[in-house]
Order: structure tokens, then sequence, then C-alpha cells
């Protein structure tokens, strides 16, 4: 998704395309993506919008703490992976970009 903002950005930018046309070319893309990857480990999973993986995550942890089954567990790490990997890459890449690199 990420790659997918940038290009559409760089895109966008160059061409002084107008917001409309933009937010459609960029509606088109998530649309792909939202539609094309929708499992992780055969669990269904949002790649566009983390609300529903903390809501999985929470769910997953709590079934854990009342029954003690270990697949709830395993869920909930797998869950909780993807929200630090949704969440960290766009924090990287902003962090990256504004030259706060810190060099020894």
């Amino acid at each position: 998704m990420t790659g997918i903002l940038i290009f559409s950005l760089s895109f966008a930018t160059f061409l002084h395309l107008s917001a409309s046309l933009f937010v459609g070319i960029l509606s088109f893309f998530m649309v792909i993506q939202g539609d094309t990857f929708t499992r992780v480990r055969g669990l269904p999973y949002a790649n566009i919008m983390s609300t529903g993986n903390i809501k999985a995550f929470g769910t997953n942890l709590g079934e854990y703490l009342v029954s003690k089954e270990s697949k709830y567990l395993r869920n909930s790490f797998m869950f909780l992976s993807l929200l630090y990997l949704l969440l960290s890459v766009p924090l990287f890449l902003l962090w990256s970009a504004s030259g706060w690199v810190i060099l020894p």
C-alpha cells in the first residue's frame, strides 16, 4: 500500500491531477488490495484499516485468557505482528524522509 501511495503521489504531483481524479485512482488501487489480500494463515484480516485487526487481537487474547487454548494465543500474536508491521512501516518512512537519520 505504501508503494502505491508513493507512486500515486508522485504521479499526481508531476501531472498536476485534480483532487477528484487522484482520489479515484487511489480508491481503485485500495479496492484491488482490499479484495485480493483477505486472509493470513487462514484468518481474515483488514489490510487497509487496522481497526478490525485491533478487534481481532483483543478478541483472541480474551479467548485465550478465558479458555487457555494455545490457538487463541497464536492468533493474537499474529494479529499483534500485523498491527506492528502496518503501523511501523509508515512511521519509519516518515522518520527516514524527515532527515532525522542519526549517524555515529
